[in-house]
């Protein structure tokens, strides 16, 4: 997207990203290193916990 700001990040292995999907956003192919992908809800608890649903 001309004139988007742009942020790349290179997780380490073992790492974990979460990706906000209300956001435009692209994952770059893996170059045949193994990946996993979940789909999943994230909320915060009135106590301040995350909470998680499908």
């Amino acid at each position: 997207m001309r004139g988007a700001e742009s942020l790349e990040i290179t997780p380490r292995d073992g790492e974990a990203l979460l990706i906000d999907p209300r956001y435009f956003h692209a994952v770059r192919r893996s170059g045949g290193a193994r990946r996993v992908a979940l789909g999943f809800a994230v909320g915060v608890a009135s106590s301040g916990q995350l909470v998680t649903w499908a």
